[in-house]
């Protein structure tokens, strides 16, 4: 995985108002599940950005209705 820079960071942060994260986990099976909910704001509506994945992988990522391309090297554009 491509580590974030400082100036990609800036950027960011400049760009996205992170509202909340909620964290499900699903204890009841092995491999452990879970799935993240994360609700931000774009400050400029169309600029691209990208969130970064620790997992392993990504079954599925929806943003506004709209399923998401796949993750390349753990970031999910």
């Amino acid at each position: 995985m491509a580590a974030l820079t400082e100036v990609e960071a800036r950027a960011r942060a400049g760009l996205l108002d992170v509202d909340s994260y909620e964290v499900f986990l699903d204890l009841t099976v092995q491999p452990v599940r879970s799935r993240t909910e994360t609700r931000f704001r774009c400050r400029e509506p169309g600029a691209a950005s990208f969130a970064d994945l620790a997992a392993g992988s990504v079954l599925g990522a929806v943003l506004n209705g709209r399923r998401l391309d796949p993750q390349v090297d753990g970031r999910l554009a």
